[in-house]
């Protein structure tokens, strides 16, 4: 599994697809016909008649640019620029562009950013396709700490963006205030159009937000949006830390295909109320909704600051209710104030995979649940929890609770260092599978007995868990099983899990392993498996974590139906159950 790393790749990352079609802005109009709008004062205009523009000699407040962007045939860039001499590093404005400029009354000195207090209630609507807000297109940028723009909403409202076309980008700039749902909402209009391909990221900060969510996505026809590269309850710098009132990001209502991160360029959702993602499937009587599904949670660092340090952390790192066919894939889910991931009521195919549970982005220094690592309550069926790193979680590391809980594999995961168990089956979870038993121990051999048939998977750890997977055998028809590894177990505890079908049991108590000779001293160990880390600490990594290898990114043609990253193709929606 690789180190993710959310700072260096960020400043690559505006770079979008869309961003490389059309090239940049050498004029009021880029390369392939899109023009480019500058915003050129912090005033909260809004538009007295639907034909009122940006002129070039009227000022352009960012309701009169997003509106003027809407109505341009083949979209536009939004933007602002800024005087080389007041922001060293900008790029000089076009000739005849009005810069933002320090004399603007929302300039504010201390922090060196342009304030845009938003004064009229009514959302800014992005109902028509292609505009692409991006207030880092004209400065140097390397990342969030970068960004010269805040949108100030303290005022309340009952969102501040609304996405309801597709193919729109916000980009660069810090969201504060307080909302009814989200400060930024992706959903269909009231015609059902989709809202689609729309990216929220890179380096939109969303802080101070007194109520509401960060980003809310709902309906059926809110589909293949990404939101990437985005920080969630910390400041632009990346260390003062200022939870928001509720969830960073929210999937409900049926939405589908959304991807959530990018191992390159992850979401930091570092302090919230609530969870830093959630998807639901909403309950309303006399209504029915499209399962939430088939939704993406990649790399991103839930619960940690931007160095990868603790942070306030979050009620749950992620939260699915009743959504299925979802996956959660190569995310850091740590220091949280409950449980790192929380699975409830039915839902199927859920895919938990090469998470790191408790730890920092290395994996190697602890940064614990208060409570489990994973709980699955109530129904979640037809689970792969695989590859996992679980750690330091005071709780424990899986638990799963009630009979409806059931088919859940379990496997070749890593878990140590937790307080309480490593895996507990409660209530009847998982058609209560039997517990495998360790009859024989040594530093290169291991041998019981387990359901027969069953896949029985070894580890070793150096007190009684799971700290390395070791590898894996089947139990004969009689239930005996034996495994050995010449080279030698790394850790000198060694337990194991059966997995009966689909449903894995706990981890057999530990039995430390002996010499086959007794009386002789342990033998080293010829090959030794990467260890999860050393002793436990709270302390800060010793380094700065590598960046990840960089994924392949697939083409997709998202006229023809949704786009499924992990099958890395375009999948027609009559295709999709």
């Amino acid at each position: 599994m690789t180190t993710l790393r959310p700072g260096a790749a960020l400043a690559a990352a505006g770079c979008a697809v869309v961003f490389a079609l059309v090239g940049t802005a050498s004029s009021g109009r880029a390369q392939g016909g899109i023009p480019t709008i500058y915003v050129n004062t912090t005033v909260d205009i809004v538009p007295s008649s639907a034909d009122e523009v940006c002129g070039e000699s009227n000022p352009c407040s960012l309701r009169l640019a997003i509106r003027t962007g809407q109505i341009e045939e083949t979209g536009a860039f939004v933007t602002a620029c800024f005087d080389p001499a007041e922001v060293p590093g900008a790029k000089p404005c076009p000739e005849g562009k009005r810069p933002l400029r320090k004399s603007d009354p929302n300039y504010d000195a201390a922090t060196g950013k342009w304030v845009i207090k938003i004064q009229n209630r009514q959302p800014i609507q992005m109902t028509a396709r292609q505009t692409f807000v991006d207030f880092k297109r004209m400065l140097t940028w390397r990342g969030p700490q970068d960004n010269r723009v805040v949108i100030d909403a303290s005022l309340g409202m009952e969102h501040l963006f609304g996405l309801e076309s597709e193919t729109n980008i916000l980009s660069g700039f810090e969201v504060r205030g307080s909302f009814e749902s989200a400060a930024i909402l992706i959903q269909p209009n009231l015609r059902r159009d989709p809202a689609k391909n729309n990216q929220i990221g890179p380096g939109v900060v969303l802080t101070d937000i007194t109520k509401g969510v960060g980003v809310r996505i709902l309906g059926t026809e809110a589909f293949n949006n990404k939101v990437f590269g985005i920080w969630c309850g910390i400041t632009g710098d990346g260390t003062e830390v200022r939870a928001i009132k509720e969830d960073c990001i929210y999937i409900e209502q049926g939405a589908f295909g959304n991807v959530i991160g990018d191992v390159e360029q992850p979401n930091v959702l570092a302090a919230a109320e609530g969870s830093g993602l959630r998807i639901e499937q909403i309950r309303v009587p006399g209504v029915e909704f499209e399962p939430t599904r088939l939704n993406e949670i990649r790399g991103n660092w839930l619960g940690l600051d931007a160095t990868g340090a603790s942070s306030y952390g979050l009620e749950t790192g992620v939260t699915f209710i009743g959504s299925p066919g979802n996956r959660i894939i190569e995310n850091v889910i740590s220091n949280r104030r409950g449980t790192g991931i929380r699975l409830a009521e039915a839902m199927t195919e859920t895919v938990i995979t090469d998470n790191i549970i408790g730890g920092d982005p290395t994996g190697e220094l602890c940064r614990g649940n208060a409570g489990y690592g994973l709980w699955l309550v109530s129904g979640p069926q037809a689970t792969e929890i695989k590859g996992n790193r679980i750690l330091c979680n005071d709780k424990g590391g899986i638990f799963l609770q009630a009979t409806n809980t059931r088919d859940v594999t379990i496997t070749e995961n890593r878990i140590t260092r937790n307080t309480g168990k490593p895996i507990t089956l409660s209530q009847g979870a998982n058609r209560g599978v039997r517990v495998p038993r360790i009859t024989s121990a040594t530093r290169t051999t291991v041998a019981g007995t387990a359901c027969p048939g069953c896949r029985v998977e070894v580890f070793s750890d150096p007190d009684r868990e799971a700290g390395w997977f070791e590898g894996a055998t089947t139990a004969d028809e009689a239930g005996a099983f034996r495994f050995e590894k010449a080279a030698g177990f790394a850790g000198e505890w060694l337990a194991v899990t059966a997995t009966d079908g689909r449903n894995t049991s706990e981890l057999a108590e530990a039995v430390k392993a002996s010499d086959a000779t007794p009386g002789r001293a342990s033998p080293t160990p010829t090959v030794t498996p990467t260890a999860i880390g050393p002793t436990p600490t709270d302390g800060p990594p010793s380094a700065t974590p590598t960046a990840a290898t960089p994924t392949p990114t697939a083409t997709r043609d998202a006229t023809i139906g949704v786009y499924l990253p992990w099958l890395a193709r375009v999948v027609d929606l009559s295709a999709v159950p």
